[in-house]
């Protein structure tokens, strides 16, 4: 039941957000921190300690767990700050190009203001023509529903 529901979150993840890069860069942000974290305390056993080579290696070797669990807090973090801040950048981004957008359209429906006006003008015009014909329309309306129930004024036998 775990494992299920695991599997859709982690599909989840992997589907709707970018996890693999997200992933990718905790990889390597915590082998850079690790190595050179590994590699500062050997070159200290090195040159402060006076220790041989092996030993200081030997020496680093002992604390690459404390390193690795703090590279690896240090990596989660940081690719946190940076996705995290690059995505709030590229919604900033998506809002302005948007608000310049809607002015770009405010401006360019006011240069085509004169041609809604004639189409406007069309349509009020098919409109009051509507409105003139709609007398005669319902008045051959009446004459028609009178001609079939045979009440009409020319009944066609006189």
């Amino acid at each position: 039941m775990i494992d299920t529901v695991l599997e859709s979150i982690a599909e989840s993840l992997r589907r709707y957000t970018a996890f693999r890069a997200w992933f990718a860069e905790v990889l390597i942000t915590f082998s850079v921190l690790t190595l050179a974290r590994l590699g500062a305390k050997v070159w200290d056993g090195i040159m402060l300690d006076d220790l041989t080579p092996w030993a200081a290696w030997w020496t680093a070797y002992d604390s690459i767990g404390s390193f690795a669990d703090d590279s690896l807090a240090f990596a989660i973090a940081a690719t946190a700050i940076v996705e995290g801040g690059s995505m709030f950048l590229a919604k900033k981004r998506i809002a302005i190009t948007r608000e310049d957008a809607l002015a770009e359209g405010r401006k360019e429906g006011r240069e085509e203001g004169i041609e809604m006006g004639r189409e406007e003008g069309i349509e009020v015009g098919r409109e009051e023509g509507r409105a003139e014909s709609a007398a005669t329309i319902a008045e051959l309306r009446e004459r028609l529903r009178r001609a079939e129930n045979g009440s009409g004024e020319h009944n066609g036998h006189s």
